[in-house]
C-alpha cells in the first residue's frame, strides 16, 4: 500500500466532496438558469475530482498494475506505437496551450463571484492536463517527472486546495442567499400577499 497515493486520493476526494455539495446547493437555488448552469459545472468539476481520488486510490492499493503494458500493446497493434513522437509532442503541446488558455480565461472572470467556478474548473483542469501529458509520455517530460517526483503532488495539492476553497466559499455564500429568500411558508409572504 502507498500512503502517498492514499493521501493524493484523500484529497482528491475532499475537493470532490466540496464541490458536489456546491453543486448541491447550487441546484437547490429555485428558478434560476443561472444557479443551475452553474451546479452543472460544479458538478463536472466534481466527477473529475472523484474520478482522479479512484485513479489515485487503486494506485495506492496496487490495483492498476498491467494497465500500461496493456494499452500499449494495443497501440503496437494499431501501428501508432512505431511513429509516436511526433503524436506525443502535438499533444503534448495542446494539453498545456489548453490549460494555459483556461487559466487566462478564469482569471479574466475571476472578478466576478458568481463565475469563480470557472477557476475551480481550472484547477481541475491543471490535475487533468498534468495527468494526460504525463499519459502521454513524451521522453523529455518523463525525464523532468523523474528529477522532479514531488511536483505532481505539489501542483495537485495546489489544484485541490484552491477548488476546495472556492467550493467552501461558494456553499457558504449560497446558502447565506437560501436563508434570505422567503419560502412559501413564510407567514410574512402570505401576509404581503394577502394585502394585494
Amino acid at each position: 500500500m502507498d500512503s502517498l497515493q492514499i493521501f493524493r486520493a484523500g484529497a482528491f476526494l475532499v475537493a470532490g466532496v466540496l464541490s458536489a455539495g456546491t453543486s448541491w446547493r447550487c441546484y437547490q437555488g429555485r428558478g434560476q438558469a443561472a444557479a443551475r448552469t452553474e451546479g452543472m459545472s460544479w458538478a463536472g468539476i466534481a466527477t473529475t475530482f472523484l474520478v482522479f481520488s479512484q485513479i489515485s486510490l487503486a494506485r495506492g492499493l496496487g490495483w492498476h498494475e498491467g494497465w500500461g503494458e496493456w494499452l500499449r500493446a494495443i497501440a503496437k497493434q494499431e501501428g501508432l506505437y512505431a511513429d509516436r513522437r511526433v503524436l506525443q509532442i502535438t499533444a503534448s503541446i495542446a494539453v498545456a496551450v489548453l490549460v494555459v488558455l483556461m487559466f487566462v480565461y478564469a482569471l479574466i472572470w475571476v472578478r466576478h463571484h458568481v463565475k469563480r467556478y470557472f477557476l475551480a474548473m481550472s484547477f481541475a483542469t491543471l490535475v487533468a492536463g498534468f495527468a494526460a501529458i504525463r499519459f502521454i509520455s513524451l521522453h523529455e517530460i518523463d525525464a523532468w517527472n523523474a528529477s522532479m517526483p514531488n511536483a505532481r503532488l505539489v501542483v495537485e495539492l495546489i489544484a485541490t486546495s484552491g477548488a476546495s476553497i472556492l467550493a467552501s466559499i461558494r456553499f457558504l455564500a449560497l446558502a447565506k442567499m437560501a436563508a434570505l429568500e422567503p419560502t412559501d411558508e413564510d407567514p410574512r409572504q402570505e401576509i404581503t400577499t394577502a394585502q394585494f
